[in-house]
């Protein structure tokens, strides 16, 4: 405790007098009343109130050696024993030392806490340091995430508003990257990565921003620019990549394709002037011709893409383009199929394959989400009772559901219809829900609180890409997370990762949470979730997405396979 000299003084003169106090009030009062001398547990009190241990353990010996020459000057006074006195001088100083004894013990304990609860806060400041660390940036790269970006972008955005002054933001993206992860795996085409930010933050410079978008995606930011230092950049951008990437002696060269965006003449928003450079590099990308392209309103292909995509989608349902893919979920410790995810896909009649993150967002745009959630779920409900029907042993349906969907009125009634519907033990379904959706607990905790009451199983899809808070995990009721496949991709290169992998699977356990790992690809993978408590997986290794038909035939050889094993 922190107080000043004066103080001090003060409080060890007063414990002093209080010390000495019995003894001159026994010089005026009989010998009946030698409880006096409990006084002396005041001064003791005072200063192992405001004192070390040591200081308290010194005036109770004070304390006692006050009362003790007071007894042995009376008994050489009077020359008498009173049997009383010795008694009553005994157990006072029993009391003192006891008394002195306990209150260093109190005063240790109180500073052994305050010294562990300084540790603790020390240790969580530093892990608070590095979830914000995580939160803000690429793990792999290091460079700022979408998150830092778009968080950047705004306040540049007001800045350069405020400055009337012009601002560039680049799209790019790696040609030729997939053939890296073929031929030689993740592992090269991680380290290439890595080396296209360092080759990005050199050509930028100093008033350039660098961030990784996603995937072989980059973004980077030229403040207080104009058309001339955007093209300066650009060429230096260009020139980094004609210097080969070494893997195995072996040289790789990645052609990287530029969309180009301006502050204010494009937009005057972040996602606008994202959105618009990658709609630029789209266009540069299409091109044999050209690896750069400035945005403009002319980009009418694209834009003619995106608007046929979404009109045919519209029909997709009736024309029997849409078809419901399944993906097994497996015991890893088995091998065994114990549950499955619904998985849309879109064969347009013209344009082919259609990849799920091109019109998704398409049919979030235009409101159709809700009726392709509804449909999907669905089949996936009649496609799981007619396996059970079939014979295959009961297992969980996933389905994914849009925020769009969670949110609309007719959510919870909608799945009463179709469970009713379907004949689908509503035990069975299970409905993945992003982080995003559950943000907001007052207004998302009525919902899910409903499901469970129905029966139904809710998990946290792509756990660990949002903002999750352990506080909001702790107030839903939540069956599963599972954990993302960028974690599970990256666990054994990355010690970081790892760890955080590890942490994540305990912490699921602590909150008696299930886990299933995505995007599981090898058997060393499989194996280190597996050692480390993740009993549930999903991933090419098992299976890829598989047609209904496909999934009968994995489903006979699985169940035969375990009937072996006398797991049934």
């Amino acid at each position: 405790m922190n107080i000043s000299k004066k103080a001090k003084v003060t409080i060890w003169m007063a414990a002093i007098i209080l010390a000495l106090a019995p003894a001159v009030i026994n010089l005026f009062i009989p010998e009946e009343f030698e409880v006096i001398w409990l006084i002396q547990l005041i001064s003791i009190y005072l200063i192992a109130s405001y004192f070390t241990y040591l200081s308290s353990v010194i005036m109770s010996f004070i304390s006692i050696g006050v009362h003790m020459y007071f007894e042995i000057s009376e008994y050489v006074d009077q020359s008498v024993f009173h049997s009383h006195d010795y008694q009553m001088f005994v157990m006072l100083t029993a009391v003192k030392i006891f008394y002195a004894i306990s209150e260093v013990y109190q005063k240790k304990n109180v500073q052994r806490k305050q010294f562990k609860l300084e540790y603790l806060n020390k240790e969580l400041k530093g892990k608070n340091q590095e979830f914000q660390k995580i939160d803000f940036y690429d793990l792999l790269t290091g460079l700022p995430n979408r998150r830092m970006l778009n968080k950047y972008l705004e306040k540049e955005l007001l800045q350069h508003s405020q400055n009337k002054q012009q601002l560039a933001v680049l799209f790019l993206n790696l040609g030729r990257f997939q053939l890296v992860n073929d031929e030689l795996g993740y592992h090269a085409g991680d380290l290439l990565l890595q080396q296209v930010g360092q080759r990005l933050i050199s050509a930028a410079g100093q008033n350039g921003f660098v961030a990784r978008q996603g995937g072989d995606e980059f973004v980077l930011i030229l403040e207080n620019t104009n058309k001339e230092q955007i093209l300066k950049v650009k060429d230096h951008i260009l020139c980094e990549f004609t210097v080969p990437f070494i893997f195995n002696q072996k040289k790789y060269f990645i052609t990287p394709r530029l969309g180009i965006s301006m502050y204010p003449g494009d937009s005057q928003k972040v996602e606008t002037l994202i959105k618009h450079a990658d709609t630029a590099m789209y266009v540069a990308k299409e091109s044999s011709s050209i690896n750069y392209s400035f945005y403009t309103s002319a980009h009418e292909d694209v834009l003619n893409r995106k608007l046929k995509l979404r009109n045919d989608l519209q029909f997709a349902i009736q024309n029997k383009e849409l078809h419901v893919y399944y993906q097994p979920k497996v015991n890893l410790n088995t091998r065994g199929i114990i549950g499955m995810e619904a998985l849309l896909r879109w064969e347009h009649p013209e344009l082919g394959s259609i990849s799920p993150a091109e019109f998704i967002p398409l049919a979030e745009e235009s409101g159709l989400i809700v009726t392709l959630g509804k449909w999907v779920l669905k089949a996936a409900c009649e496609q799981n009772r007619k396996w059970q029907n079939s014979g295959f042993p009961l297992m969980k349906m996933a389905v994914n559901v849009s925020i769009y969907q969670f949110e609309d009125k007719r959510f919870i009634k909608d799945i009463k219809e179709i469970v009713s519907e379907t004949e689908m033990d509503p035990q069975f379904l299970e409905l993945e829900i992003t982080e995003s959706i559950i943000q907001n607990v007052k207004k998302v905790l009525p919902i899910v609180k409903e499901l469970k009451q129905l029966g139904v199983k809710v998990s946290i899809d792509d756990f660990g890409t949002g903002y999750s808070s352990l506080s909001v995990l702790n107030q839903l009721p939540i069956d599963y997370l599972k954990i993302d496949q960028s974690f599970v991709k990256e666990a054994l290169s990355n010690s970081c990762i790892s760890v955080i992998l590890k942490t994540t699977i305990q912490m699921g356990y602590n909150l008696k949470f299930d886990l299933i790992a995505e995007g599981i690809e090898t058997e060393q993978q499989a194996a280190f979730l597996l050692e480390n408590g993740c009993q549930i997986g999903q991933g090419y290794l098992f299976s890829k997405p598989l047609p209904p038909n496909k999934i009968d035939e994995l489903l006979g050889v699985s169940h035969n396979q375990l009937r072996e094993k006398h797991i049934f």
